[in-house]
């Protein structure tokens, strides 16, 4: 379940950072999973772009029976790496365990109609390409009016068609689907943003939403079937920051005087 190795190798910081991972390390190898999850999130939190740090929390949940918030680590792992297959084969895991094994919601069918070749890669790695096509559409612009190059402006098109699509990609990549995921055994979600209200329907732990704006201390958030609602940010751990929720970092819970405008 751990890969603490390639976590290790990574972690060449702070005193204190490499002081709370070998407590994680320790508390795992001993079984004390909650104390893992607690030091893993302080080294997540000082090193949110690591993805094998994620996947390490992760487990560690998984194994203390926090199933929603192991489920957002996993996502937030590869977010960061697609091709961090345990985390992927953990992920699976995780999600049989829960009531539902719901689906994670689609992007919209744009973005995977124009992004779709680019789902395997690292954010850093698009960039780059992304990069590289810029640098390399300038030079040919530049050697065009040097000397004479057969089809240059064909040249030019596609490499400038090939940028936009893979500029689009990197954005793309740096603002993912707002994910987030059921942390409670039943969260309910309602028409308007007050719990007097009827739930239209309930979500479960370890279920993906999509959170569509947020406002004060609630959420607005559809699910994979179209199913859509607020319910309580409290009660959702985003994948964007997971770390930050198990620190105590998310919003308050929801009263039950605020009404819908």
């Amino acid at each position: 379940m751990m890969n603490l190795a390639a976590a290790a190798v990574m972690l060449f910081a702070a005193p204190g950072i490499l002081e709370d991972f070998s407590a994680a390390k320790d508390a795992y190898r001993q079984g004390n999973h909650a104390l893992a999850a607690e030091r893993f999130a302080a080294v997540a939190g000082a090193r949110p772009g690591n993805a094998a740090v994620f996947y390490n929390l992760g487990n560690a949940l998984f194994q203390a029976g926090e199933l929603g918030e192991a489920v957002a680590c996993y996502e937030r792992a590869l977010r960061l790496d697609p091709d961090l297959e345990a985390a992927r084969i953990n992920l699976e895991k995780v999600l049989e365990r829960t009531q539902r094994n719901l689906a994670r919601p689609l992007p919209a069918d744009w973005r995977q109609a124009l992004f779709f070749w680019a789902e395997g890669f690292r954010p850093a790695t698009v960039t780059g390409l992304a990069l590289f096509l810029w640098w390399a559409l300038l030079t040919l612009l530049t050697a065009a009016q040097i000397r004479r190059i057969p089809y240059w402006k064909t040249l030019s098109g596609v490499c400038a068609a090939l940028l936009a699509l893979t500029a689009g990609a990197a954005w793309s990549k740096a603002h993912p689907v707002p994910l987030a995921v059921a942390a409670e055994t039943e969260v309910p979600v309602y028409f308007s943003r007050s719990t007097e209200d009827t739930p239209r329907f309930m979500l479960y732990e370890g279920d993906r939403v999509v959170v569509e704006r947020t406002a004060q201390n609630w959420a607005l958030v559809s699910t994979v079937g179209g199913e859509r609602g607020w319910l309580a940010r409290s009660a959702i751990v985003p994948v964007d920051a997971p770390a930050a929720f198990l620190r105590g970092d998310s919003a308050p819970a929801a009263g039950t005087a605020e009404q819908a405008p």
